[in-house]
């Protein structure tokens, strides 16, 4: 999203007119209008008042969303539990085992059982993530399998994907709407970024919950290294103006079914 767009979408939000707003920074509506029609620019001056009229920061107003520094880790980084609650789940059970009563084999018959079931559910505990570099994106992905995943996690080394900007042909943001048959499904509609790069190779980039935080500023980011970014859905409006993405996109569904 440009500037002009953006400080469009503030003056919107705030209900107020171009003559409202230039009234406020002592301007002409003119000058206003070719802010938002791409003619011009508000110099430095004019951004710190707008940033303060509308109470968001320059970075937010320019860009759509605050700084952040790269790299830039998307996801939970590994695991979706932290690891030390992990094991401190573990050691109170191991300490719990004698205070029961429970004989030592039987205790070991147990603590092998259990570490069996951890295992086989070892990759449900593992996410996949992916991190923003200043000159490339790494996809870091965990292996299905629990041997090989456990032998990445003693490694501390995932199968790693690394995309150049210069690789990449263009990035859609895209939001499937899933079927739900029962209302104990609580699993969240997929979100993310569909990467194509030059190859016709397909990527999908996960977006969090929080991709308000940086998603804006990373799609701006992409856009000044060339790459097209592609919003069909209209999801970065919202996204910046801090609206659900769940609830904006189920209203469109039904406005399409009512049609």
């Amino acid at each position: 999203m440009q500037i002009n767009q953006l400080l469009k979408m503030r003056r919107l939000e705030a209900n107020w007119t171009q003559q409202e707003l230039a009234d406020q920074l002592y301007l002409s509506r003119q000058a206003v209008a070719k802010w938002e029609n791409g003619e011009a620019v508000p110099s430095i001056d004019n951004l710190i008042l707008l940033s303060d009229l509308y109470n968001v920061s320059l970075d937010e107003l320019v860009q759509g969303s605050p700084f952040f520094k790269k790299p830039y880790v998307v996801g939970k980084g590994m695991f979706k539990v932290s690891p030390g609650k992990f094991w401190f789940i573990w050691l109170i059970f191991f300490m719990m085992l004698p205070l029961l009563g429970i004989s030592l084999w039987i205790s070991i018959v147990i603590i092998v059982l259990i570490a069996l079931i951890t295992l086989a559910n070892l990759p449900a505990l593992v996410d996949d993530y992916w991190v923003i570099h200043q000159q490339r994106i790494t996809l870091e992905n965990f292996s299905d399998n629990p041997f090989k995943l456990v032998l990445q996690l003693i490694k501390k080394k995932s199968n790693q994907t690394s995309l150049t900007y210069e690789m990449i042909e263009s990035v859609d943001i895209a939001y499937i709407i899933r079927e739900r048959y029962s209302p104990f499904d609580l699993n969240k509609d997929p979100f993310y970024l569909s990467v194509l790069t030059k190859a016709q190779e397909k990527y999908s980039l996960d977006l969090p919950a929080n991709a308000q935080d940086f998603l804006p500023q990373f799609l701006a980011f992409l856009e000044r290294k060339g790459v097209p970014v592609k919003d069909s859905d209209q999801i970065l409006p919202q996204l910046i103006q801090g609206n659900s993405i769940y609830e904006y996109m189920h209203q469109q569904e039904q406005k399409e079914e009512s049609q």
